[in-house]
């Protein structure tokens, strides 16, 4: 323990969909010090993504009502979880300031250090989303929070001129180390011959992610080179329309969708290449992934620079899928082993942990 007491920390913002959030979350409870710190977590779901890997490190995950659903019920329930708990932080992890009810709740709950962690640099083009965004931010520019951002974008996006501090998406890059044994099982059990290119794509199966547009080029390029696969790693609600997209394009059996994969570090050793066609995103921790597998990645331009750990990816931009397609091809045509990449500092998960400690330690 820290000084004979148990540092407790409520997460909210894990949803049932794994994605970047929900990684950076997993992954750095699983390693941080838990004889000092406890994690639990808010659920808005029914279920939740890692729900019985957290539970199995310590963590209570509670459920609440969501704030679409009934703000005012939300509110409560959110509000007397803190109350009976005592919590020490609350660490509040959003994609934007749509919503700001868990911020109200805790300042309530007189919470003594609240954090807001901002982990996109883009929102959904909906109106009213945009304006409460802009709205809220302006209202909590003078709340006592303390303002953390995936990357430097994310929290101008989020906070504006108000001051916050960068953490970055780290991992733990043994675990990503390109396997060539690993690459023959998986591509076996996926049906891909040894032979065939395969283009990569891990994430939530969302407009934001934008796979209907990697399907679009991946189709364009059958037609450069017939002997390719699209392998799309990941849940979301666009699935069924997705599948849809490339049975109407004569590519169904080209266009391989497992769904989610908790081993997904054996999967990114199928992959020849990594495109992130993503119309926004904070950091895109899966672009960290694919390069410390050693594979060549694409992104699009609204990805943020600080993702190009190797110094050797494209940004390209999403009005021309020409471009992609011929960055693919030379990619192929002049990259033919997994490159070993070496782990800058800043995404490094055991001196992360450690930072993270002491921000939940610091007044």
């Amino acid at each position: 323990m820290w000084g004979d007491y148990m540092i407790k920390v409520l997460q909210i913002g894990m949803s049932y969909e794994t994605g970047g959030t929900e990684v950076f979350l997993y992954n750095h409870y699983k390693e941080i010090n838990k004889e000092e710190i406890q994690f639990d977590f808010i659920a808005y779901k029914d279920t939740m993504s890692f729900e019985e890997e957290v539970k199995a490190l310590g963590a209570n995950v509670y459920r609440v009502i969501g704030p679409r659903k009934n703000p005012f019920l939300s509110y409560k329930q959110l509000l007397e979880i803190i109350k009976q708990n005592n919590y020490d932080v609350i660490h509040i992890n959003i994609s934007s300031f749509a919503n700001i009810l868990p911020v109200l709740t805790a300042i309530q709950g007189k919470v003594p250090k609240i954090i807001v962690h901002s982990h996109n640099n883009g929102m959904e083009v909906s109106k009213l989303k945009i304006v409460l965004h802009h709205l809220n931010k302006f209202v909590t520019k003078r709340l006592k929070i303390q303002r953390l951002a995936c990357s430097k974008s994310a929290g101008q996006f989020m906070f504006g001129n108000a001051p916050f501090e960068v953490f970055d998406n780290a991992i733990d890059p043994k675990e990503f180390a390109y396997n060539s044994e690993m690459r023959k099982e998986k591509r076996e059990e996926l049906g891909i011959p040894e032979d065939s290119f395969v283009i990569g794509n891990v994430g939530r199966l969302h407009s934001q992610k934008n796979q209907k547009f990697l399907i679009e080029v991946f189709d364009k390029y059958l037609k450069i080179n017939p002997n390719a696969y699209l392998l799309i790693i990941g849940q979301g609600e666009l699935e069924e329309e997705l599948k849809a997209q490339a049975e109407q394009l004569g590519i169904k059996n080209r266009v391989l969708m497992p769904g989610f994969k908790s081993n997904v570090k054996d999967y990114y050793n199928t992959m020849d290449i990594f495109c992130l066609p993503s119309i926004y995103e904070g950091l895109g921790i899966v672009g960290i992934e694919a390069q410390m597998n050693g594979l060549p990645c694409i992104y699009s331009d609204k990805c943020v620079e600080e993702v190009d750990i190797s110094k050797k990816s494209l940004f390209l931009p999403l009005d021309s899928q020409n471009d992609w397609l011929r960055a693919i091809e030379y990619t192929r045509r002049t990259n033919n082993e997994h490159t070993r990449y070496n782990q800058p500092d800043e995404f490094n998960l055991e001196k992360n942990v450690k930072k993270l400690e002491l921000i939940y330690k610091s007044k």
